[in-house]
């Protein structure tokens, strides 16, 4: 579940036309800062090479001064497309020559107020993002433009896994947060996912050791390099009670409550490009009794 995608940014591939889908009831309208009304209302975006070059910035601006809520709003202009040159060193240094597409990551975000405190402070509530790899929208031909999926194969297999530092503490027993940092690679780490798990459980009924259901404020994202970003993961799961041993979060089984049944809480980090890593989650030092 994507507790963060209250608001939506999402981008007709065909004609790059950004849309913004409010699923909220309540209007939208500017934030507010120091100076006054934000004057640039509308999606903010920056294009990066694979490597984390900045090809440009912007701002497809709304015409409206409000978005109305459950509501989808079409931006008039485009989002532009920066490419038409060899824009990653990367795809050369593959090995691969120039048969692929270039493929840029376009960041989206978009700020905006409707009035009430959020629901969670780790959820960033007065802010959509999103994230595209894209090739040229120019070239007709469906396949090359879906080719954009080779490259990241040939990513995968012969450039070296990013290593992310990930840190995750717990706020309390049911909700955690997780700081990632991308700062000895090259290379942007894609779609790096997070998933709350069940670690040092081996009973037959547990054959999937995901904990069920879990929110994140977000998942699947692409840290360049040396981006940060910090996930919050909330869940309650009713068949296990949870306690402190030896500073570690133990989950009790509570219809058996024996020592078969303990496991400890542990965040997988996985990801296309990403190595793997297994985070187990130790007490918070002071909010949990």
């Amino acid at each position: 579940l994507a507790g963060g995608s209250l608001v939506r940014l999402v981008l007709n591939l065909q004609d790059f036309r950004l849309h913004i889908v409010n699923t909220l009831s309540l209007t939208l309208s500017p934030l507010v800062n120091e100076v006054g009304i934000d004057e640039d209302w509308g999606v903010k975006w920056r294009s990066y090479t694979l490597d984390g070059s900045l090809m440009g910035s912007g701002v497809v601006r709304l015409k409206s001064s409000t978005i109305r809520g459950n509501s989808v709003s079409r931006l008039d202009h485009p989002l532009p497309w920066l490419g038409n040159i060899k824009t990653s060193n990367m795809i050369m240094g593959l090995g691969i020559g120039d048969e692929l597409p270039d493929v840029l990551v376009y960041k989206l975000e978009f700020s905006y107020n409707y009035g009430v405190t959020p629901p969670v402070t780790w959820c960033d509530t007065n802010k959509a993002t999103n994230t595209y790899f894209l090739t040229n929208p120019t070239i007709n031909n469906y396949n090359f433009r879906q080719s954009r999926f080779s490259l990241f194969g040939a990513v995968r297999t012969l450039m070296p896994k990013v290593d992310l530092d990930v840190e995750c503490r717990a706020l309390d027993y049911d909700n955690f947060e997780c700081n990632l940092r991308n700062v000895e690679s090259n290379y942007a780490a894609i779609m790096t996912t997070l998933t709350l798990t069940r670690g040092g459980l081996v009973e037959a009924r547990w054959g999937d050791n995901r904990i069920l259901p879990t929110i994140y404020s977000e998942n699947y994202i692409t840290l360049l390099p040396g981006e940060t970003s910090r996930v919050g993961i909330s869940a309650k799961n009713l068949d296990f009670s949870r306690t402190c041993d030896e500073s570690r979060i133990v989950m009790l089984d509570r219809e058996r409550r024996n020592s078969s049944a303990r496991a400890t809480i542990v965040i997988s980090v996985d990801g296309w490009n990403v190595k793997t890593k297994q985070i187990q989650v130790e007490c918070a030092p002071t909010s949990i009794v």
